[in-house]
């Protein structure tokens, strides 16, 4: 969890319930973006479910809404990226067929600032053609127009559509 986001009360209870009935190691929520006075800017909706392929175009899995079991993460861990450390994560786990459910309730709400890590582009842009180069093992020409998917998806759902 990034240390300005914030969680709802019953958040880890609620995760942790549905977890356990469904009978999985991954879950994530829908999530608000909101400002620094917490003014709501954006809501991202949790995809049901998650899948490898998918993934591979866009993200909608914030971090902070992640809940995973401690086994899960003891066999998979984050790579030493400064952004899209989750991501690659994310991709790991799905390419496994780790599933990977959403709950489509807000209960986590993301702090965008202007000094946040996510905030440079050309850091995210940098970091999300390594996620497929190097860890993915894409080619270059693949990496490359995957990022501009990936960025491109990430635009439309943060500026351009509800």
């Amino acid at each position: 969890m990034d240390a300005d986001d914030i969680w709802k009360k019953d958040k880890l209870k609620e995760q942790l319930n549905f977890m356990n009935k469904n009978k999985i190691n991954f879950s994530y929520t829908d999530y608000l973006i909101i400002d620094k006075n917490e003014k709501v800017i954006k809501k991202i909706k949790a995809p049901k479910i998650t899948k490898y392929k998918d993934l591979l175009y866009s993200c909608d899995i914030g971090l902070s809404s992640v809940m995973a079991s401690s086994k899960l993460l003891k066999l998979n861990s984050f790579p030493n990226l400064k952004t899209k450390e989750d991501y690659v994560l994310w991709l790991k786990l799905s390419k496994k067929n780790i599933k990977m459910l959403g709950i489509n309730k807000v209960l986590t709400y993301w702090r965008k600032t202007s000094d946040s890590l996510s905030s440079p582009i050309m850091q995210k842009l940098k970091d999300a053609f390594t996620v497929y180069n190097k860890h993915l093992k894409f080619n270059v020409l693949n990496s490359v127009i995957l990022t501009l998917i990936l960025s491109f998806n990430f635009i439309k759902k943060r500026y351009l559509w509800n």
